[in-house]
């Protein structure tokens, strides 16, 4: 089995540990380290390692170490693939000559010899002090240190404070399948068509009445049809106060209603796959047309509405016209009277003709008229 190094106590950025086998996989806070590991960071990342023998072990941005057997005796161990340096008396020196600069009111940044930088120094490799990035091995955990700086300097509070990084995730399902884009309903409006035609959709002729001038029972009633169309779906319709449809249901046929004029309106049918509404109307008498010469029509309405479901409706007419049956008078005339033939007889009304709106006790007017050359009786009869 291997042997634990150490546990992850902070990780900043992307930190990896490859195993030996060469699995790589991204650590997080309480991961277990083992011997053969190799620790690497990011070119942002940072780690602190809290390692089974109390010390703690930190290792900054761009490096890679391989955790051995030898973290837990307290000896360096390798970074990037080289050894790291303790610092030399000399450069120590250089330490001290520095803080005695800065104590003195120096400014060592312009009277100190230039740092070096770029790539690492001659004979140096990754991971040496003054080349590449190196680690830091904590022996003493929470100890106190008081560089002769100037001013006072703590330990860390146990381990190195490390900010929080926060980042958005996306749960991701493994489906790619792309969402289904419902588009928004549409809302289509209702249409009638068949209605509203000019000069009305029915016409009767009081003509046809059985006292017309040209009674015919069968043309006193007339058929049509019209047609509603409601894509959102039909929920109610009504014609001149009949309702046909209610609540989306079609209700029973034929239904008739007695006009204003006395008439006969039947809603004989409906279709519900074609939209179309079949109706009937049945002249019952003759009507009181306006006075005057010539004949003349009168028409009667009926207010169609229909509705869909979405609420949206549509309103239109059916229009009935109804003629006149007017009255026609012609001349008369007889044969000619002589000494051999005194009176002549005669019907003045044989030859027009009355209308339907003829009056029961006339409309003859009887006397006795008296002329150049006889006199003319005119009884009631004609």
């Amino acid at each position: 089995m291997a042997t634990l190094i150490g546990t992850v106590t902070k990780v900043i950025g992307q930190v990896f540990a490859q195993s030996a086998d060469g699995t790589k996989r991204a650590l997080v806070e309480g991961d277990r380290l083992f011997a053969g590991d190799q620790l690497i960071t990011g070119a942002e990342g940072a780690v602190a390692v809290h390692l089974q023998n109390g010390q703690e072990l930190t290792l900054g941005r761009g490096s890679s170490m391989t955790m051995t057997g030898e973290l837990l005796a307290g000896q360096a161990a390798h970074v990037n693939a080289a050894e790291a340096v303790t610092p030399s008396d000399a450069q120590l020196t250089d330490v001290e000559q520095i803080q005695k600069a800065i104590a003195a009111g120096d400014d060592p940044t312009k009277s100190a010899e230039a740092t070096a930088a770029g790539p690492n120094a001659p004979g140096g490799t990754p991971g040496e002090l003054g080349g590449g990035h190196s680690f830091v091995l904590l022996t003493e955990v929470g100890g106190r240190v008081d560089p002769i700086i100037g001013f006072p300097t703590a330990g860390f509070g146990g381990i190195p404070e490390f900010p929080e990084e926060r980042h958005n995730a996306v749960i991701d399902n493994g489906d790619d399948t792309p969402p289904v884009v419902v588009p928004p309903p549409v809302n289509n409006p209702v249409t009638l068509t068949g209605l509203n035609v000019a000069g009305g959709e029915l016409s009767l002729n009081e003509a046809n009445l059985p006292a017309g001038s040209a009674a015919n029972p069968g043309a006193l009633t007339q058929s049509g049809s019209f047609t509603v169309s409601a894509p959102d779906g039909l929920t109610s319709l009504s014609i001149g106060g009949i309702n046909v449809i209610v609540g989306g249901v079609a209700i029973g046929f034929p239904q008739s209603i007695t006009s204003q004029l006395g008439n006969t309106l039947t809603i004989t049918g409906y279709n519900p796959a074609t939209g179309v509404v079949s109706y009937s109307y049945t002249l019952n008498g003759n009507e009181n047309h306006a006075a005057g010469d010539g004949a003349n029509n009168l028409s009667e309405q009926f207010t169609v509405i229909a509705g869909d479901s979405n609420g949206d409706t549509a309103t239109g007419t059916l229009d009935v016209n109804i003629t006149d049956d007017v009255p026609k008078a012609f001349d008369d005339s007889n044969g000619t009277a002589s000494e051999t033939q005194l009176t002549l007889t005669g019907n003045v009304l044989t030859n027009d003709v009355q209308g339907a709106d003829r009056v029961p006790t006339g409309p003859v007017t009887p006397g006795t008229f008296t002329g150049t050359y006889g006199t003319l009786v005119l009884n009631a009869n004609g």
